[in-house]
């Protein structure tokens, strides 16, 4: 019975001593694998950051590889901790493969085995992560507004119906609400493009031909080259037209405003009309003509002049098609202050053929009608549409242009 009884615990040690250098090397194998696991995510944001520079590079007409190298440094890699980093424009492999407007970057680096040369053999291990960035050709943007952090820079209320034919919209700003169609409003348009949000509320509708793009990266101004106005000695100072009586004006600088008053009939001959200081004004019942026409509104300090274009004015303007301004109506100086807004008020009987370029302000827009193969374009700080409004894609006689391009990581 002793014998059945006997005490057998000197029998754990040695089982011990051969499983527990095992259970260390699996435990540490698994610490080792999971710093793999963290090196490829770094690796990763280095490897998309740097890819998205480049492409950027690319769409600004540059060379990738710069931009690259700056953007991957920026996010932590370095050479000299065994970092390696190639850039092929176009990509050499994947869905883009051949697509010269796709930038591929791969970036690796070398790491030293502890507990997994037991089990694989070598010395290192080399960890690698790859992206791909694209520039994407939006189309042509009817409306942009370049804020780049309010809400409702894009917003569209009221009762106002805004077809968008054969063109979109976009925002530069980030927020939730970056745009807004609210109250009974309707925006009819071929796409949408964002970098923030966008809501729909009240009676608001929202008919996008295609899924609107949030998220985005900012679009770039496409107008952002044109030259800054020179302004000159004024022609006249504080014009006002006479009522009931036609006049023809010619270009030059307009300073402290420039006024078409009730019942004006005024002609604008070809070429740049800069308004220094003042307002720009059209009151009702007037007429406003001209061809080949760009108005510029300039000033300094604080006294830069503004637009306010009254319902009930008969309004037809069209840019020129050739020269600095070609395809541009009006054009608010960038050295304005923020803050004031422009009103185009005119209603169904303005008609202007080119952009409405106000980079530094608000843009109030209560309709207009450019139909029957009209151009019209809406680059501003903010946009605010409360009245219908017709806008076409058939610029090309103006020479005007404002497809806008973004990038996107597409691997």
């Amino acid at each position: 019975m002793s014998s059945l009884l006997r005490h057998d615990g000197g029998a754990v040690a040695p089982l011990t001593a051969i499983t527990l250098p095992v259970l260390l090397g699996l435990v540490g194998l698994g610490v080792e694998t999971g710093m793999w696991y963290a090196d490829k995510r770094v690796l990763q944001v280095q490897a998309d950051a740097a890819a998205m520079g480049g492409a950027f590079e690319v769409a600004d007409g540059g060379q990738a590889s710069s931009a690259a190298a700056r953007d991957a440094a920026r996010n932590g890699f370095s050479q000299a901790n065994g970092g390696s980093l190639s850039v092929s424009v176009p990509p050499g492999s994947g869905a883009y493969a051949g697509d010269s407007s796709a930038v591929e970057v791969t970036v690796s680096r070398s790491r030293t085995l502890l507990f997994a040369g037991l089990f694989q053999g070598g010395d290192a291990v080399t960890i690698r992560a790859r992206a791909v960035a694209r520039v994407i050709q939006n189309g042509q943007a009817c409306v942009l507004a370049l804020e780049g952090v309010q809400s409702q820079a894009l917003y569209f209320t009221g009762s106002a119906t805004i077809n968008l034919i054969g063109c979109g919209v976009a925002a530069n700003s980030t927020s939730a609400q970056a745009m807004q169609v609210s109250g009974s409003a309707t925006l009819n348009t071929g796409w949408v493009d964002l970098v923030g949000n966008y809501s729909v509320s009240g009676s608001g509708v929202l008919n996008s031909a295609t899924v609107p793009r949030t998220g985005i990266s900012p679009i770039a101004d496409p107008f952002a080259d044109l030259p800054s106005p020179s302004t000159g000695s004024c022609l006249k100072t504080g014009y006002k037209s006479k009522a009931h009586q036609s006049e023809t004006l010619q270009p030059g600088t307009y300073c402290n405003g420039m006024e078409i008053g009730s019942q004006g009939n005024v002609t604008l001959s070809p070429g740049t009309y800069v308004v220094k200081g003042g307002t720009f004004k059209v009151n009702g019942n007037a007429s406003l003509t001209g061809s080949g026409v760009t108005i510029i509104l300039s000033g300094s300090g604080s006294d830069y002049a503004l637009a306010d274009i009254n319902g009930g004015a008969s309004i037809s303007l069209t840019a020129p098609s050739t020269g600095a301004y070609a395809g541009i109506a009006f054009y608010q100086d960038r050295n304005a202050p923020t803050g004031p807004d422009n009103k185009f008020n005119g209603g169904s009987t303005m008609n202007i053929n080119g952009a409405i370029y106000f980079p530094r302000q608000e843009v109030k827009f209560t309709g207009g009608n450019a139909t029957g193969g009209g151009c019209t374009r809406i680059i501003a700080r903010e946009v605010i549409f409360t009245g219908n409004a017709d806008m076409e894609n058939n610029c090309a006689a103006l020479g005007l242009d404002t497809s806008t391009t973004s990038v996107r990581l597409v691997e």
